[in-house]
């Protein structure tokens, strides 16, 4: 009886062990959960964005229509509509490029591939995260102070609507993105070179024998389409 008895207690007391622990493991999944359901309703080019709690207070930016929402700097927290080919190349060309670059990772959030580029950022000394993710058929870019994607942005961008883009098209659409801003950069630097050299040139022509109109005119021409490339 006695050995029956201990048994049964050994069970029991199992049994309130596993109890207690699945209980303490629910509540603290619970406690994990975002809860969006106030949070502030923001719309940026058309799309609605749920905006964590964490990061109101912004201003909008875009003269007709909010094309992105900046807390204090981008480096804080920014997020922006690439709704051109210019405005991509702008932002993915550079952020996929500088060499502060540390790091990039790829995330799948419920109906969003997620592209994220780490940098450490000097000029505010700290980590800079930029995800660049789809809607509908808009790519979004979204950038944040750190490096993990909180549990809160990740709800922030799986409550928007999904991608009608196949990974591949946007994929596709980062790296030509990439290579354009590279090909832009490597012409800039070129002008920039010429322009430098025939001002050089002129400058020693000016000192030396008085103004060059021949060389005046080869400066000016690329200094018109320096500064025409730069805007």
């Amino acid at each position: 009886m006695n050995a029956h008895s201990n048994t049964m207690k050994k069970t029991v007391l199992i049994s309130i062990i596993v109890l207690g622990l699945t209980f303490s493991l629910n509540t603290i999944n619970a406690c994990n959960e975002t809860n969006s359901s106030n949070w502030t309703n923001i719309t940026i080019d058309g799309v609605n964005f749920k905006l964590p709690p964490e990061y109101e207070g912004g201003h909008f930016t875009g003269e007709e229509n909010h094309t992105g929402y900046m807390l204090e700097t981008v480096f804080d927290f920014s997020i922006n509509s690439m709704y051109s080919e210019a405005r991509l190349r702008e932002e993915y060309g550079f952020e996929s490029t500088i060499e502060e670059l540390t790091s990039f990772d790829e995330e799948i959030i419920g109906n969003h591939n997620v592209i994220l580029l780490h940098s450490y950022r000097s000029i505010c000394g700290h980590n800079v995260t930029y995800a660049f993710f789809v809607v509908n058929k808009t790519i979004f870019s979204l950038s944040y102070n750190g490096i993990n994607l909180t549990a809160n942005l990740k709800d922030m961008i799986n409550s928007t609507p999904k991608s009608e883009l196949s990974k591949k098209e946007f994929l596709n659409q980062l790296d030509e993105a990439q290579t354009s801003y590279l090909e832009a950069e490597k012409e800039y630097d070129e002008n920039y070179a010429y322009s430098e050299f025939y001002r050089s040139k002129m400058d020693k022509t000016k000192h030396n024998k008085g103004y060059d109109f021949a060389s005046m005119y080869i400066a000016y021409r690329l200094g018109q389409h320096f500064m025409n490339n730069k805007h």
